[in-house]
């Protein structure tokens, strides 16, 4: 009995907290395309929550797929299932939105930037 004991408590402590942190994670899913709907695969994505203050350190950059998918994750310990996402892509325009955790299917269509010359 005293050996169950030990293997219950050594379980608990290894494998209780882990499964407790990927259930607090949030994340949205979806796919970076350009104006013409062509994938973007050296996008960028981050989710940010809106109700905390978050060190840039501690948010996770995702880099999308060859094919232009994304999930984007953020294990912020919030109350909001609200999140900002930014998507970057170099010679784009940077688009930040607001998303719900669990949101599927996002579709980001990134603009090309626009160069203004002077003359």
């Amino acid at each position: 009995m005293r050996h169950l004991l030990l293997v219950w408590t050594v379980v608990s402590v290894l494998v209780l907290p882990s499964a407790g942190c990927s259930r607090a994670c949030d994340q949205v899913a979806g796919i970076v395309v350009d104006g013409d709907g062509t994938p973007l695969p050296s996008a960028t994505v981050v989710l940010a929550p809106r109700d905390t203050m978050v060190l840039e350190s501690d948010l996770i950059t995702e880099d999308c797929a060859q094919d232009g998918t994304f999930t984007a994750y953020s294990c912020a310990n919030t109350r909001d299932s609200y999140f900002t996402l930014t998507t970057e892509c170099s010679g784009f325009q940077t688009d930040v939105r607001i998303v719900k955790s669990g949101d599927a299917g996002l579709m980001i269509v990134l603009k090309r930037e626009t160069r203004v010359v002077d003359g």
